[in-house]
């Protein structure tokens, strides 16, 4: 019985962590109805461990189930946003203070690769005349932005908290995979992981909570404004989608006149 318990336990984890890893990526589109069917093919497995990876996902927030719809990625609010951030100014800043002790020699170094990498996208942007990062390298850089807070929460040996700050490093980093990142914003995170880094490099605890957290503070109003347009960019398009849909319907009436006359 217990064999069968790990087993099971196993293949729930096993779909748990590869459909996050789905939806942080990107793979899983925004608002598509997540199917338990198509997901256990993919992992292998019976529809039981998806069944029970959904439920975990959707107790983290980041799945919402629609009674008679089906499983969807929840649509973050403007309070979902805002209570993230004040969730990671109260916690990441008091962390940094406990894991600058506790970071390892190779940890540091791999702060520093991370800051060298945001660095290279800048570079990427200015040889490249792009405007925006492609969504190869839009994923990248969420992804190493998250790694850089994750080494400091990890170093802090807090699992509880550490587990409060993965989801909601989770749902910021699901908010980020909807966003276009440009040069500004990739200098902004340059300079302010990089201060990070030289603080806790030199490990000057006041330094890093400062740093810590007028990065924090920074990236508040940004991620409100970019929440905005893009609150307005999906309003625009579900009523040129439904506008469509009307269309289709008039036309399959027989009723094509209609649309020419209001045109």
């Amino acid at each position: 019985m217990i064999k069968q318990n790990n087993v099971k336990n196993n293949l729930s984890s096993r779909a748990y962590q590869h459909i996050k890893t789905k939806i942080l990526s990107g793979k899983l589109a925004h608002r598509s109805v997540i199917s338990e069917e198509s997901l256990a093919k993919e992992i292998g497995i019976s529809r039981t461990p998806v069944r029970e990876a959904i439920r975990r996902l959707s107790i983290e927030g980041i799945l919402q189930q629609i009674p008679r719809y089906g499983t969807i990625i929840k649509e973050l609010s403007l309070k979902d946003i805002i209570e993230i951030n004040e969730l990671r100014e109260a916690l990441e800043p008091y962390l940094i203070v406990k894991s600058i002790q506790n970071l390892t020699e190779s940890e540091t170094l791999l702060l520093n690769e991370m800051c060298e990498e945001i660095n290279g996208f800048i570079e990427k942007l200015k040889e490249s005349g792009s405007k925006f990062l492609d969504e190869s390298d839009t994923r990248r850089f969420l992804a190493v932005d998250l790694a850089f807070h994750m080494i400091l929460i990890k170093a802090a040996n807090n699992q509880r908290i550490m587990d409060i700050l993965i989801n909601a490093r989770s749902l910021v980093s699901l908010f980020g995979s909807m966003n276009e990142i440009d040069i500004a914003k990739l200098e902004d995170a340059y300079h302010r992981h990089l201060e990070i880094y030289n603080a806790v490099k030199e490990k000057d605890v006041m330094a890093a909570k400062a740093a810590m957290e007028k990065h924090l503070a920074a990236s508040k109003q940004p991620a409100m404004e970019q929440y905005s347009k893009l609150v307005s960019y999906r309003t625009s398009q579900d009523n040129i989608n439904n506008s469509i849909s009307l269309k289709d319907i008039i036309k399959e009436c027989g009723m094509d006149d209609l649309i020419s006359e209001s045109a």
